[in-house]
């Protein structure tokens, strides 16, 4: 089982979020020769959200494959549990919550 790890992250109150009601991913590997002439390949996730009414583009983010995965779990686990709160009768508050966080461990 995955031990979480906390981590302190500042959300900027005054940092307007982007909307976006659809999305794309595009998929690129990377190949290079490396130095015994052995290819390496490397493959990262363009996640592009969209803006459906004007249809352009709000922002396309580049993730390592590594990340990606990261980003599926926690997408998975975080959703189940704002469906079960949806539909619980629990009063709940307009302020946006940081549920969770996935680390993919890339770079530590």
């Amino acid at each position: 089982m995955e031990q979480k790890q906390q981590m302190n992250i500042n959300i900027d109150p005054s940092v307007k979020p982007f909307y976006a009601d659809d999305v794309a991913i595009a998929c690129f590997i990377k190949q290079e020769k490396g130095k015994k002439g052995k290819e390496a390949k490397e493959g990262n996730v363009s996640l592009i959200f969209l803006e459906a009414l004007g249809q352009s583009v709000v922002t396309r983010v580049t993730i390592s494959k590594t990340t990606a995965k990261a980003l599926a779990s926690i997408l998975k686990t975080n959703i189940e549990e704002l469906e079960k709160k949806i539909d619980s009768d629990e009063e709940m508050s307009n302020q946006p919550q940081l549920y969770d966080t996935a680390s993919s461990n890339y770079i530590r």
